[in-house]
């Protein structure tokens, strides 16, 4: 037997394309932009008084939700400069790689999409490459490989540990997040 869905939530991590939001802070989607190459391809937006109501009830369990628009972009935002310019391009406030093909999943099959994004870098944060960020086990590097970076390029390294310390933030508050959806 199929169940219907009555709608998707999801909950992920976004960079951060506004002065505003900071690591750990929580961006409740009501516009997505597909982006690619600097153009929208596809644009969704949410509004429901579904979303209205779970938004209400997270704030009411002490969420801070900032309503914006998140671009879903075809390769990562890495630098504060390429950032700022897609901020400025979109008048996005958040951006990740992901989340237009689950929007485009959704209203295909006329299915409401709750999306939550917890920033996970800062508007001015440089992202240390992410060959750096990931071994190819998908595990972060090894405290020697760190110790290497320190002494040939302490610049990568302190983008690494920052990028390490705002991500690990972010999926605390992801976690908080779900366990509060998961109450209600």
């Amino acid at each position: 037997t199929l169940y219907p869905v009555r709608g998707i939530i999801s909950i992920g991590t976004a960079g951060s394309l506004s002065k505003q939001l900071k690591s750990g802070n929580i961006l409740a989607t009501e516009k997505i932009l597909n982006v690619n190459s600097d153009k929208v391809i596809e644009e969704f937006e949410y509004f429901s008084q579904a979303y209205d109501k779970l938004k209400c009830n997270l704030k009411e369990n002490g969420f801070k939700l900032i309503n914006g628009t998140l671009i879903s972009v075809d390769n990562a935002l890495m630098t504060a400069k390429d950032k700022k310019k897609y901020a400025e391009i979109f008048s996005a406030h958040g951006c990740d790689m992901e989340t237009a093909i689950i929007a485009e999943f959704a209203g295909q099959n006329a299915i409401p999409l709750y999306c939550f994004r917890v920033i996970s870098d800062n508007f001015k944060q440089n992202i240390p490459p992410l060959e750096l960020i990931l071994s190819d086990r998908g595990k972060s590097f090894s405290k020697k490989l760190k110790k290497i970076l320190l002494l040939f390029n302490p610049v990568i390294l302190c983008r690494f540990l920052l990028f390490r310390h705002t991500y690990k933030k972010s999926l605390k508050k992801i976690k908080l997040l779900i366990q509060a959806i998961d109450k209600i």
